[in-house]
């Protein structure tokens, strides 16, 4: 065998085992993206979840949301609190799979889910759209998101 012919061989072989490691790069950033994805789709499953136990197993949360099924509800100044803090968390974790969603890291279901979640709030619990007001006017730089959006569709411009 020729010299020439060898250094084409080793030229070969090193060309293809570049290609393989690509390959192999591809499949492997492929399978971190989906794990990625999956891992954020099931800390959305959770953060539902963390607001469902806090109803289930807080018998003065589940009274507070009886009572903000009433679009004027007499709630104390403590129930006031816990009112605004159980929508900020809700309101966050909305925002949250907003952003997850605009970065591919959710699919399209799971976003609708957000609007779908909004307007179940707001149906069942007019009692806390002035919380959802509140909120709504005290972060103005997120007034496009289409969380916000969708909150002012439901509840007009009603200001707190």
């Amino acid at each position: 065998m020729k010299k020439v012919d060898l250094v084409q061989m080793l030229q070969i072989l090193a060309n293809v085992g570049v290609i393989a490691g690509i390959v192999f790069l591809a499949i492997e950033i492929q399978q971190s993206n989906r794990i990625a994805k999956a891992t954020t789709e099931i800390e959305i499953r959770d953060n539902w979840s963390s607001i469902n136990a806090a109803i289930y197993s807080d018998p003065a949360i589940a009274e507070l949301l009886v009572k903000c099924k009433s679009v004027d509800p007499k709630l104390t100044e403590v129930e006031k609190e816990q009112a605004s803090a159980f929508v900020f968390q809700w309101v966050n974790n909305w925002l949250a799979i907003e952003h997850a969603y605009n970065n591919g890291m959710v699919t399209q279901d799971t976003y609708a889910e957000v609007n779908d979640d909004i307007r179940l709030l707001v149906g069942i619990y007019p009692g806390l759209v002035p919380f959802l007001v509140y909120m709504r006017d005290s972060i103005p730089s997120l007034s496009e998101s289409n969380v916000f959006q969708t909150i002012t569709e439901l509840i007009g411009d009603q200001r707190g």
